[in-house]
């Protein structure tokens, strides 16, 4: 769309996504961006930057001058409110004739818009109290079982196909699209003020799935997260894991394989009672120190790579 119209460049500093994935990476930059970005919307009656500025914007305003389609009024009309805008008051247009009719407070169909209102307001509180019910980890679906708390990586893990960290930040815009597609669900925004919002692994609720096929490399509007055809999931190393002695529980005489029957790269072997990583085999898919059952810390964990190895197999 930016190349048909025409901004090339400057139409992709300016458009939305990358305004908002700036402001979240640069912080403090993208602040003042932001800033601006607000008083020119609040100039006149408002909208300056969206209609006239933002390229997207700008297509959208001159398309809705040559609009068909007018609000109108009548029985079955939905509660879009889009007729709101005249001081509260409501007016109809109706018949070929646009002629148009008031509608009084005491209106039926008013009324029906405001019960609507107080609905969804409740609805979104039940859908959200339910969310956080299904949140809740469980062990069998009876006993509550509570998270882990989060290691201190040496390095946060990249999605697989961001191959590079440095090139990862650069053009990562933190838009969400990958989070919102992860099938594993362990992709989560970050919330380090250098990286606020781009994506990195969270293995407290998931793990990243072979089976996934670069779901979020499919996605990437900006190339961050790299879908590598030709190279199966399984051969992008993303990082290794490090077992911690001090945490694992097989140290109070309690033999635990959770982290070497959950592997699905065979990376893990457990050698007189206890599990040893091999790092050439490990991919960093967090499996492991997902299923960890050691508290308050998980006894393994992954450490992010800031290039990631591409293992390409050997041609026949």
């Amino acid at each position: 769309m930016l190349i048909a119209t025409g901004f090339g460049a400057v139409g992709w500093f300016l458009t939305p996504y990358s305004i908002y994935g700036k402001t979240l990476t640069m912080f403090w930059p993208g602040v003042a961006v932001f800033a601006v970005v607000v008083v020119l919307a609040a100039v006149g009656k408002g909208r300056v930057w969206c209609n006239w500025v933002c390229p997207v914007g700008t297509l959208f305003n001159l398309l809705s001058k040559k609009s068909v389609c007018a609000h109108k009024i009548g029985p079955g009309c939905a509660n879009c409110r889009a007729c709101f805008g005249n001081g509260g008051k409501l007016e109809a247009k109706v018949g070929d004739g646009e002629k148009a009719i008031p509608l009084s407070n005491s209106n039926s169909e008013l009324q029906l818009g405001s019960s609507a209102t107080r609905r969804e307001a409740i609805k979104g509180v039940a859908v959200l109290a339910a969310a956080e019910a299904v949140e809740k980890t469980t062990d069998g679906g009876f006993a509550p079982v509570s998270l882990p708390g989060v290691p201190e990586r040496p390095a946060p893990v990249l999605p697989p196909g961001a191959v590079d960290r440095e090139k990862f930040n650069v053009k990562c815009v933190a838009c969400g699209l990958c989070i919102a597609n992860c099938r594993g669900g362990c992709l989560s925004p970050s919330t380090d003020l250098k990286r606020f919002g781009q994506p990195e692994m969270d293995f407290r609720r998931g793990y990243c799935l072979l089976g996934c096929n670069y779901a979020c490399g499919h996605v990437c509007p900006t190339m961050a997260i790299n879908w590598i055809p030709r190279l199966e999931r399984k051969n992008v190393h993303m990082g290794h894991a490090i077992w911690k002695k001090d945490l694992c529980i097989r140290t109070d005489g309690v033999e635990c394989t959770a982290c070497s029957r959950k592997c699905p790269v065979s990376a893990i072997h457990i050698v007189e009672g206890f599990p040893v990583v091999d790092k050439g085999a490990c991919i960093g898919c967090g499996a492991c120190e997902h299923v960890c059952p050691a508290r308050p810390m998980p006894a393994i964990f992954v450490k992010g790579f800031d290039r990631q190895r591409l293992v390409w197999p050997m041609s026949k």
